[in-house]
């Protein structure tokens, strides 16, 4: 309780919430994070990584959480003999279990495909053929 001090301000002191272009920067600091491109992934490798993957196992998730919990922790999540199941390891599964429910069921995953980012060339006996899509492409579909 030695701890709780309620009438100093916030510990980041660089923080001025008392000026509002300072509050403003801060907001605007906090969208900055979503500027930062994504490494694209070759398709090829896309295509062939799809493949390999077994899909998500709501079991498998558990187990790797619970493991990474007891080793950074160093609390046992095994049964305990004298009360049966471990309530926490429990917890650890229950929530795996309901968040792959959720996107394995609800999830949906919307893409665009912007007007002439598919480009196509080929041949033919009458000559060299060249496409491109004119509209916007959109596709939906659900989580494995």
């Amino acid at each position: 309780m030695s701890e709780c001090k309620p009438t100093e301000k916030s510990p980041n002191s660089d923080v001025n919430l008392t000026s509002l272009s300072s509050i403003l920067n801060l907001i605007l600091g906090a969208f900055n994070i979503f500027k930062t491109p994504a490494i694209p992934i070759p398709p090829v490798l896309l295509l062939v990584g799809s493949k390999m993957r077994p899909g998500m196992s709501w079991r498998n998730a558990s187990a790797r959480a619970i493991s990474e919990f007891e080793l950074e922790t160093g609390v046992s999540m095994g049964d305990v003999y004298s009360d049966g199941p471990n309530v926490e390891a429990s917890k650890f599964k229950h929530t795996f279990k309901e968040m792959h429910k959720e996107i394995t069921e609800n999830m949906l995953v919307e893409t665009a495909i912007s007007p002439g980012s598919i480009q196509v060339i080929g041949a033919s006996p009458s000559g060299p053929i060249q496409a491109s899509n004119t509209g916007i492409i959109i596709s939906k579909g659900g989580g494995r």
